[in-house]
């Protein structure tokens, strides 16, 4: 059991930003004492970090980071992981502590790559956001809804690579269009592993996506 106490800081509740000192248990908030003098140094048994000057809040949690610090994610994991590395360690100064390192529509190889990229990746180095596991936002979305992504690449999934996915449990949120052919089926597959799957890109009917939706989406 890791107990820290964040002293001397400031922690918005209410509304406005108030002088509190906060204790974790594990990472988890356990105590916000706004009757504290500021002055660290007096919490027993707990690592005690010195917050004066300082805002405290919770890690942000970014489920769609596509780079960060003049890297992108897409086109740098097919370079080798290091790209991961460099997006985690530029992260934490806007707050996101961890994240979900995010490919858009690509051809296979990419994904491959991305996939490749996370397992060698450095977990949660000092300093840097952790990696939680990768986002494919496609290829399986609307042609009609694309936003950025390029339009031959708009495609169905494979089996086997759905298999890999799972196998390896490198993919956490994957988005797609519900009305895309075999869609269905894939969030079924998807949902049942643990993996998420949400709607994006689409123009799905009430009836397209609730099917979805029950299909685990």
């Amino acid at each position: 059991m890791t107990q820290r106490r964040f002293e001397g800081g400031m922690v918005v509740l209410g509304g406005e930003l108030r002088p509190a000192d906060v204790t974790t248990i594990d990472g988890r908030i356990v105590a916000v004492d706004t009757g504290s003098s500021g002055t660290p140094g007096s919490s027993g048994t707990a690592d005690v970090i010195d917050c004066a000057g300082l805002i405290v809040a919770p890690g942000y949690i970014d489920l769609q980071c596509n780079g960060a610090g003049g890297f992108d994610l897409t086109s740098g994991v097919v370079d080798g992981p290091d790209v991961i590395g460099h997006v985690a360690e530029a992260l934490p100064r806007f707050g996101v502590t961890s994240f979900l390192p995010t490919v858009v529509t690509s051809p296979r190889g990419v994904r491959d790559a991305a996939r490749e990229a996370l397992r060698l990746a450095r977990p949660g180095a000092p300093g840097s956001a952790m990696p939680l596991g990768l986002h494919f936002e496609g290829p399986m979305i609307s042609r009609d809804h694309l936003g950025a992504h390029a339009h031959e690449l708009a495609a169905s999934l494979d089996d086997d690579e759905i298999d890999e996915w799972i196998a390896d449990d490198t993919v956490s949120l994957v988005t797609l269009s519900p009305e895309f052919g075999g869609a269905v089926e894939v969030v079924r597959r998807l949902s049942a592993s643990g993996v998420v799957v949400s709607a994006g890109h689409t123009g799905a009917s009430p009836s397209e996506f609730d099917m979805a939706r029950r299909s685990g989406l």
